[in-house]
């Protein structure tokens, strides 16, 4: 069974430190901007692998700079972030910058990607 708790621990964080607006693969609508939007592009717990997660956070915002200023709010949380994210059954243990792009989406407006690296444990 996969487990989905770090999933959960991350929105929390994001919506945290980054904004509140978070959702996973589409957002509903038309969702107030800024917003992000998640998607798991690799999981050791799904694929088998050892290693971190790999997941795409997609900055959505009316303008360039705006989805600019989103995805330098990820950077900084990530590199402010501390001491490790836990729940009843999970802990994220570390989160690390990986690739960055931007893009325009016809249907949602500037876009900039900042890819994570999430390593992320079962509590026992």
């Amino acid at each position: 069974m996969v487990s989905t708790d770090w999933r959960a621990l991350l929105v929390t964080w994001l919506k945290d430190n980054v904004t509140t607006n978070v959702y996973h693969l589409v957002p509903p609508g038309s969702p107030a901007k800024p917003f992000l939007v998640y998607q798991v592009i690799a999981d050791p717990e799904i694929w088998g692998h050892h290693g971190p997660a790999l997941v795409q956070l997609s900055a959505y915002a009316t303008t360039s700079d705006g989805a600019l200023a989103v995805r330098n709010a990820i950077r900084s949380a990530v590199e402010d972030r501390g001491t490790g994210i836990v729940s009843a059954t999970d802990r994220i243990e570390a989160i690390t910058l990986a690739d960055d792009r931007e893009d325009h989406d016809t249907v949602f407006g500037y876009r900039q990607d900042q890819d994570v690296h999430v390593l992320h444990v079962k509590k026992r």
